[in-house]
């Protein structure tokens, strides 16, 4: 009988401890994705992605995301904070929301680069990257840049953030 109870005890208070780590786990590992998983949702998606590539070249802002931080759809963020640009193209409306319905977490414009990011955990990013000069970038771009592609594209890169690889590579130098 006292082999029962703890056995049950055991049971009903180790067992959920092990479903929440599993859980933790699988919400905070880095995606698995790497580039040719990239490169068939971009090869899936291009049309839409050029869509938004030659809407955000066009527009005359240094910087724009979508969503922005407030998270309101058919707006852009800029970074001036609690400006925003709004979107009047209804094509492109509906390829940004194809894409974020797709998995792609953010779009944005830094300078002369349109980012494209597909997955993201915590201290990781992945996606692909337009370079609007064919200029390869680097760290002035993405902060926590491990890895740059060229892709079979001109001016395509794809690209890998770990803030973590990152900065075990910064204290090695």
């Amino acid at each position: 009988m006292k082999k029962k109870i703890i056995l049950n005890i055991i049971f009903f208070t180790l067992f959920p401890l092990l479903l929440i780590g599993i859980m933790v786990f699988i919400i905070f590992m880095p995606p698995r994705q790497g580039i040719e998983a990239t490169l068939r949702c971009f090869e899936r998606n291009k049309s839409n992605i050029s869509i938004i590539r030659d809407y955000f070249y066009n527009l005359d802002h240094d910087y724009l995301r979508y969503p922005p931080f407030s998270g309101e759809r058919g707006v852009l963020g800029t970074r001036t904070q609690n400006v925003y640009v709004e979107i009047s193209d209804t094509n492109v409306k509906h390829a940004l929301d194809i894409l974020l319905r797709r998995g792609y977490q953010i779009i944005s414009k830094d300078n002369d680069f349109i980012i494209f990011l597909r997955w993201r955990g915590i201290n990781v990013g992945r996606g692909i990257i337009y370079s609007t000069n064919g200029i390869t970038p680097d760290e002035s771009v993405l902060p926590f840049l491990t890895k740059i592609e060229s892709i079979s594209y001109d001016n395509w890169f794809y690209y890998e953030e770990d803030f973590n690889e990152w900065r075990r590579r910064n204290r090695e130098n």
